[in-house]
């Protein structure tokens, strides 16, 4: 039988995806069946998908005591990545100061241990690997979705007329879309077969139009910034530093005009593809958000308590806007609500760290891996604006996160440790 997931030797170390040896350097990659394994059953785990089949809570216990178990038998995994564990800690201490402090600490630890989650994975397999199990696992949901909608094997495949396939939520489904199409570029290239590529993230979309989901189709565009990057791999050092200045340029001006038109330019554009132009209601949630955040702007509400608790505010918008109104559409106004300016700031300029560090990866070695992973970090560091991306209980995006910052701390240390 074939090994979908073990690659040739020859693959491994060719020219391909070749970094200098000095950038892989790192700690004790094991890269065995156990460990793919175990990845495979964390992606699955904490998807929809397994919450869907009532298989959840029993895979998740399952795979709390293993992590428990690498924590206790190697302590080294966690010196160089310690800032990873800061926004868990932290939320746990905040929890003193929550509106229901049960709720926050019992949040906070399995915050806690969905990111030990992550750290445990870089440390038994390496980067490459962790990519194409990404890509591997992502486009199954999509095509499990697309046999649901057929078979309805997991009934229903369709809420209200919007697509959702095996998982929960039409934007969980258009965010797995677009996470396939990122693979199926990444192998694509991968095996020098690019064209194969683009022309599956092209037949991809009528999955995504399917859902409906209006934010999923404009991160859909998002890309070709993969493409972009495959491309600059080939271009000298010097070049990739300059377009990636001008590329950061280009975002903070955006981000500028945004911010100082904020709603008329939001509902001007919206209005424009003509579309609800509160964006079914997000624009509304988010100024909700920021008048709750500054209730409480030191310690917040406490990590997953305003949503638990009644309130005006809560009632308000499930009243008029959506009865299930559960989040603010807006990760960072999330973590500001819950933890406030102490644990919610830091926790915002640890996740802008991580995509520093991930994007200086990809410039220091140039590899379709790292590209990967910087494409997964600005492409989080966009759509959080309209979704709660960022620290979620058992979430795979939150692991991503976790994965794309080790990886890229290991690789940096395997620079400088080298004359």
């Amino acid at each position: 039988m074939i090994d979908l997931v073990s690659l040739p030797s020859f693959i491994r170390f060719s020219d391909r995806d070749a970094a200098p040896l000095k950038a892989r350097v790192y700690p004790v990659v094991q890269d065995t069946t156990f460990a793919k394994l175990l990845f495979v059953s964390i992606f699955f785990m904490t998807s929809q998908f397994a919450f869907r089949l009532g298989i959840q809570p029993f895979g998740l216990l399952a795979i709390y005591a293993i992590c428990a178990f690498f924590v206790i038998t190697r302590p080294e995994w966690l010196r160089s990545i310690w800032p990873v564990l800061g926004v868990p800690m932290i939320a746990l201490a905040l929890s003193l100061w929550s509106i229901d402090p049960a709720l926050s600490a019992y949040r906070s630890i399995q915050l806690l241990m969905t990111t030990l989650m992550g750290v445990i994975v870089a440390n038994l397999l390496p980067p490459y690997r962790a990519m194409i199990l990404i890509s591997l696992c992502e486009l199954s949901i999509t095509g499990l979705s697309l046999l649901n909608s057929v078979v309805v094997f997991l009934p229903p495949a369709f809420d209200r007329g919007e697509f959702i396939g095996v998982l929960a939520h039409k934007n969980h489904l258009s965010h797995a879309v677009i996470f396939s199409g990122a693979g199926l570029l990444a192998l694509a290239f991968y095996f020098r077969m690019s064209f194969l590529g683009i022309l599956g993230a092209i037949c991809l979309f009528p999955v995504l139009d399917a859902t409906e989901s209006a934010g999923g189709k404009v991160l859909y565009f998002l890309l070709l910034v993969l493409v972009s990057l495959f491309w600059l791999r080939h271009q000298p050092w010097i070049l990739r530093q300059r377009i990636f200045a001008a590329f950061c340029i280009a975002i903070s001006c955006v981000l500028a005009v945004i911010l100082t038109c904020y709603s008329e330019l939001i509902s001007t554009s919206i209005e424009a593809l003509g579309k609800d132009s509160t964006l079914t209601g997000r624009t509304i949630l988010w100024k909700f958000g920021f008048e709750r955040f500054w209730d409480h702007p030191l310690t917040g509400y406490g990590f997953q308590a305003f949503w638990n608790e009644p309130s005006f505010t809560r009632e308000y918008l499930r009243a008029f806007v959506d009865p299930r109104t559960s989040i603010f559409h807006n990760g960072y106004i999330e973590i500001l609500v819950a933890l406030g300016l102490v644990g919610g700031g830091i926790g915002i300029a640890l996740f802008v760290a991580c995509v520093w560090s991930t994007l200086r990866w990809y410039l220091l070695d140039a590899t379709i891996t790292s590209a990967f992973f910087a494409f997964c970090m600005l492409l989080m560091l966009i759509a959080s604006f309209v979704e709660p991306l960022l620290f979620g209980v058992h979430s795979f995006n939150h692991i991503l996160v976790v994965l794309a910052y080790c990886y890229s701390v290991y690789a940096r240390n395997g620079y400088e440790k080298k004359p």
